[in-house]
């Protein structure tokens, strides 16, 4: 089981709104974490069959980082040092009652980044993912992680405002998120962000929600690398 799975409750701490936390200012993490390891990022099932979603992510994350003069290191640096360290103690659930040891794991998280640190030089990782969102709306457009949208099927803000003003409508729908989580060598929390990218569910003709069509999702690079920059301003942007 990857990191990733370890900290998803972590990233449940990001509201629905745009909200970026972080523990250093923009020139802290530049000075003194500025040189990262990436991990895997992790998608939604429904994505599998997209890898080139993955890919772009992965590499415009790195751009952007190395924009700011950090240097990225390759996810497969961390997975194989995992993997290492993982293997030498045996994994970490217990066999006799195939529940996760929390201590062991917590462990192999530990020597993990102390090896990354000693082996590569290493300062923070980053872990990032897309994932299932609440986006609020209200008149006519949802709004979550900085992200605006039209929420009914025909894409028109024209008709949506218009038809806004005959039927108040309040709600919550799904969208989609780029999440990241940022860490030290210690796994102390230096950064979480989130950037919306699209809804994954919009009002039809008949007033109900239905969910948008798997190919109609990722194929707007502006809307993409709008959630990147949105994901990570609070961290590579001062004030």
């Amino acid at each position: 089981m990857k990191k990733l799975i370890f900290i998803l409750s972590l990233f449940a701490l990001v509201s629905c709104k745009s909200t970026n936390q972080a523990s250093v200012t923009p020139a802290e993490y530049q000075n003194r974490y500025g040189n990262v390891v990436l991990t895997e990022i992790v998608i939604p099932d429904q994505l599998v069959n997209r890898p080139e979603v993955a890919e772009y992510y992965k590499e415009n994350v790195t751009k952007l980082l190395n924009s700011k003069g950090i240097k990225v290191h390759d996810s497969n640096i961390y997975l194989t040092t995992r993997k290492e360290v993982v293997d030498e103690f045996g994994g970490y659930i217990d066999t006799f009652t195939g529940e996760v040891d929390q201590a062991k794991r917590t462990q192999i998280e530990l020597e993990t980044l102390a090896r990354l640190k000693s082996n590569h030089g290493i300062e923070s990782v980053l872990y990032y993912e897309i994932r299932q969102r609440k986006a609020n709306f209200g008149g006519y457009r949802a709004e979550w992680d900085g992200q605006t949208e039209p929420y009914e099927l025909n894409n028109s803000d024209v008709t949506n405002f218009l038809s806004s003003l005959v039927m108040t409508t309040t709600g919550t729908t799904s969208a989609l998120s780029l999440i990241v989580f940022i860490e030290d060598m210690s796994a102390s929390h230096l950064y979480t962000g989130a950037g919306g990218i699209q809804l994954t569910s919009k009002l039809n003709g008949e007033n109900e929600f239905v969910s948008v069509p798997i190919n109609d999702l990722f194929t707007d690079e502006n809307i993409m690398s709008f959630s990147i920059n949105e994901a990570f301003k609070g961290i590579l942007n001062e004030k």
